[in-house]
């Protein structure tokens, strides 16, 4: 994944793409939740797909329409042509896979269309509360400077700072942390 950039590069990747999520309203910055996509598909890909389901629709239709359950026309079909037979013993199995094509599709799409509202409102809630950590009161307004100023002193672990990684064997790892020991030890004496 990181593809041989370096730490900085991945640290400038990260704040671009930490920067594109905050969202910006009425002069107040918040943590902005994006909306969940249906589909990545193209306008013409979902014109195709539509096209090809209202077919399958259709298509299904009026085979169950030549294949009338009702008795008599069915047994007419399977006594005839083998092709006939074939069409009326798979009947059931299109008929449940062109409902599965329009159903599936349309439950995913009121699924998403909930979600999406709930980031809505979650988006709304954050945007309130941002709104409202600007208007503080001094106190407040206060707290939040020191609070920033402390953050701005978060110290950043480098690779020098790693005791252990999963990249590399433990033999190697537990050798290096017997000669830490060692060192350890005769500081001590």
């Amino acid at each position: 994944r990181g593809g041989g950039e370096g730490p900085g590069a991945r640290v400038a990747r990260a704040t671009q793409q930490f920067v594109k999520l905050v969202g910006w309203r009425s002069g107040v910055s918040y943590l902005e939740e994006k909306p969940s996509q249906f589909t990545k598909a193209t306008t013409g890909q979902r014109l195709g797909t539509l096209g090809l389901g209202a077919l399958n629709l259709f298509g299904v239709g009026f085979l169950s329409a030549l294949v009338d359950f009702d008795g008599h026309k069915l047994a007419e079909l399977l006594t005839e042509d083998p092709s006939n037979q074939i069409a009326a013993l798979l009947l059931p199995v299109l008929q449940v896979y062109a409902a599965s094509y329009v159903a599936i599709p349309t439950t995913r799409w009121l699924l998403n269309k909930r979600k999406n509202g709930e980031i809505a409102a979650r988006n709304e809630k954050r945007m309130a509360a941002a709104q409202l950590l600007m208007d503080a009161p001094a106190a407040v307004a206060e707290k939040l400077e020191s609070a920033r100023g402390a953050a701005e002193k978060v110290r950043v672990i480098r690779g020098s700072d790693i005791v252990y990684s999963s990249d590399r064997d433990l033999i190697e790892q537990n050798t290096e942390g017997r000669e830490f020991d060692k060192k350890l030890m005769e500081l001590d004496d």
